[in-house]
């Protein structure tokens, strides 16, 4: 997120959007951009004879992301499953194209309402507040290490989860997320993807085994789903809680420190936030400017043509949302963090039928870390080298050294909490 500005043009022929580690440092906005001006329908080759379409300006992007009949999803949504089958596809919303996906997002819609997410704010607040909670005296901490926990904590709340297994279901997320980062994966990277995908199903699949009918909550929802006459299977229920899990991941951790890396390199943006309070636009620009879900991935299902060139049936082609947030063409001045910024453009949740689900509340969770940022931290600075995860999936920060200075009233508060990560 710090590759704020795009550069000169790039030599693509060294660049492979494919592989992970060309996220370590963050969004590679120069090479986005000399996609945008001169390739914006680009083969990305791949060692191994394989190949994707890569696509990086914000109308073509959206064209491919609102028309499933021409752009499918069942086929895989994700590089992760380049070339393969995905286990996911016609059970899982993510990977599953109306009318059924709609089928399945109808019966869990109503846990992701407004009025719904909205109810847990209380909740939710405490669990901001904890996550300044060891820079109480003005000690230098890991921001990232307590916004990992952020997210996963309030889905588990939306889900009925234990706060016991929070700790756990954070840890298979974040390598299914990031598999191919040395850190997140333990080294194990050859199998740490299945590693993570069993250990993910078989705790749904335990949670499933229990009387649910009469819960409210997500599970329940899930659990007690039906499409027509007849029930979700089990498969059915164990993708879709995997998914919501790893949606998690995806939002409020990962835009909340970018919010920071955006304020410490832009204090006049800091000023004028909080001299208005404009907490509203600040939030949408900051998911703008995070663009934490880095790409999807769908099917071509006939021959179609975009800017005079051919993309075959069958092709696979990636559109990424980080590119189409910077798109000149559409936004003024891309490379600026502007908290006044029109905040109906930008597309960090996708668009068309596959648009995020969980968007309310991962725009909750965001108001709300920032609305407790401004009357916790009076000011702040950024303490040390900033880590971002080697992943083409999510655009995220592992590492992000913080030292606060608590406002007077805040520090008393923040003492007597645990850290969010002390679960």
């Amino acid at each position: 997120m710090r590759m704020t500005t795009a550069g000169e043009s790039v030599d693509l022929s060294a660049i492979d959007f494919f592989e992970p580690s060309l996220y370590a440092t963050g969004h590679p906005h120069a090479a986005w951009r000399t996609l945008r001006a001169d390739h914006p329908v680009y083969w990305q080759r791949r060692p191994d004879g394989t190949g994707f379409w890569v696509l990086t300006r914000y109308r073509d992007v959206c064209r491919v992301l609102r028309n499933f009949r021409d752009f499918s999803s069942e086929s895989g949504n994700l590089l992760t499953t380049l070339g393969k089958k995905d286990l996911g596809s016609g059970k899982m919303l993510a990977v599953t194209d109306p009318p059924h996906h709609t089928a399945i997002k109808r019966q869990i819609n109503t846990c992701f309402a407004r009025s719904a997410v909205e109810a847990l704010e209380p909740q939710i607040r405490v669990l901001a507040r904890r996550v300044f909670a060891p820079g109480c005296d003005g000690d230098v901490f890991d921001l990232a290490a307590q916004t990992a926990f952020y997210p996963i904590a309030i889905t588990a709340l939306l889900m009925g989860i234990d706060p016991s297994d929070w700790g756990r279901l954070k840890r298979f997320a974040y390598v299914a997320i990031a598999d191919q980062d040395p850190e997140v994966a333990s080294g194990g990277q050859d199998r740490a993807l299945e590693w993570s995908h069993s250990e993910i199903f078989a705790y749904f699949g335990g949670q499933f085994t229990k009387d649910l009918t009469q819960r409210r909550d997500l599970m329940g929802a899930i659990a007690n789903a039906r499409i027509g006459d007849r029930p979700l299977s089990r498969e059915e229920k164990l993708f879709n809680a995997y998914s919501v899990l790893l949606g998690a991941t995806v939002t409020s951790s990962h835009a909340a420190n970018a919010s920071f890396l955006a304020l410490a390199d832009n204090r006049k943006a800091e000023t004028l936030w909080r001299r208005e309070r404009c907490t509203d636009t600040f939030v949408e620009e900051v998911f703008r400017w995070s663009s934490p879900a880095n790409h999807f991935m769908r099917h071509a299902t006939k021959d179609i043509k975009i800017h005079d060139t051919l993309i075959r049936a069958g092709d696979p082609v990636t559109v990424w949302l980080g590119s189409a947030n910077r798109d000149e063409a559409v936004f003024e001045d891309p490379y600026a963090f502007d908290v006044r910024r029109d905040p109906r453009l930008h597309i960090a949740f996708g668009v068309g039928a596959h648009r995020c689900i969980g968007a309310p509340l991962a725009r909750l969770a965001m108001r709300i870390f920032a609305e407790e940022t401004l009357r916790i931290v009076e000011s702040f600075e950024i303490a040390g080298p900033v880590d971002h995860l080697a992943s083409h999936f999510i655009s995220g920060i592992k590492h992000l050294p913080v030292k606060i200075v608590p406002t007077r009233d805040a520090r008393r508060e923040l003492a007597s909490l645990d850290p969010l990560d002390n679960v």
